[in-house]
């Protein structure tokens, strides 16, 4: 716990730390296209496994600063591989930060189980640094929990931004 503590110390100094930087934001109209990838930690029954993921996302913004869209997730680790498909809705809250929220629709496998479908809801906290006026890295602070299962960790990710 302790480190998990120091973790979210350290990425927290580092998002505020990224806001002062960059005062861009994404207008009503444009188009976000990318994905990320990570290493989470997956928790459940008292287990926890470390797992490697990968998920694009399509988003449109409604108005300024909020992007609604879909994102597909491919996760696998020892023992452990996971689909999902849902729908997301991003806020950038201040500059490049952001704040997402996912509703996830997956599917379980375990080694030596059958596969469970269940619903997930998730989310993240992240940054998009702007390389130029249409391509960002996101590291974020991601998380998922439903149905007994806690995953939480890092992502980064890259996005291009169309009409912005």
């Amino acid at each position: 716990m302790k480190k998990q503590t120091q973790f979210l110390l350290i990425f927290v100094a580092f998002m505020l730390a990224a806001v002062s930087v960059n005062a861009q934001t994404c207008p009503k109209g444009a188009i976000m296209l990318g994905g990320s990838a990570g290493v989470t930690s997956v928790s459940s029954d008292g287990e926890s496994a470390v797992t490697f993921f990968l998920s694009p996302t399509a988003g449109f913004f409604v108005i300024d600063d909020l992007a609604i869209g879909a994102n597909l997730g491919v996760a696998a680790g020892e023992g452990f591989s996971q689909f999902g498909l849902g729908p997301f809705a991003r806020y950038y809250v201040l500059k490049g930060l952001f704040l997402q929220a996912n509703l996830n629709f997956t599917s379980t496998k375990l080694d030596g189980f059958d596969s469970d479908s269940s619903t997930r809801f998730g989310g993240a906290l992240g940054y998009s640094l702007f390389l130029n006026d249409g391509v960002a890295l996101e590291p974020a602070l991601a998380f998922d929990f439903g149905d007994g299962i806690t995953i939480i960790g890092l992502t980064i990710g890259v996005q291009a931004f169309l009409k912005r």
